[in-house]
């Protein structure tokens, strides 16, 4: 579920609140690394450091359920060829306190890095059409992938 423009205000904050607090120690940990930091994405509360080395790599410490508010680091690396694009992703961890967080963001983070770090372009598995397309181009691409040979 996404915030509906942000959901109500105080929602969002408790949300954000332990993120906020973290944003120095991920901003530390990303800028030593040449990193791009990016903050939440559609709409939901999370911090995602990527950067680019042979393949697209990315760790995404944010909100994993917004009742509990608790949160997740998960990970991703990924390219594209041509018309597809290939990853390989995982959670690090999920259902994690912001007291657990706050404790060992450190430590999640350098666990992170060192896992997204390990996977090489042969761990990659296909994804799907790159998005950038049309519809249309996507749906003929998905056409001929599954069901154009029975039309030949």
């Amino acid at each position: 579920m996404y915030f509906d423009n942000m959901g109500k205000k105080d929602e969002w904050d408790r949300c954000e609140r332990v993120l906020l607090i973290l944003d120095s120690a991920i901003c530390e940990f990303g800028n030593a690394k040449g990193m791009v930091i990016d903050e939440n994405y559609h709409n939901w509360p999370d911090r995602t450091l990527r950067w680019h080395d042979d393949i697209e790599r990315s760790i995404s410490i944010g909100l994993d359920d917004e009742k509990r508010i608790d949160y997740r680091i998960w990970v991703c690396a990924s390219e594209d060829r041509g018309t597809e694009m290939y990853w390989v992703h995982d959670y690090i961890k999920r259902g994690i306190t912001a007291e657990d967080l706050e404790l060992h963001i450190n430590d999640y983070i350098k666990l992170a890095y060192k896992k997204v770090s390990a996977w090489s372009r042969d761990d990659l598995q296909y994804g799907g059409p790159i998005g950038g397309g049309t519809l249309g181009e996507a749906l003929k691409q998905l056409f001929n992938d599954k069901i154009g040979k029975y039309f030949k």
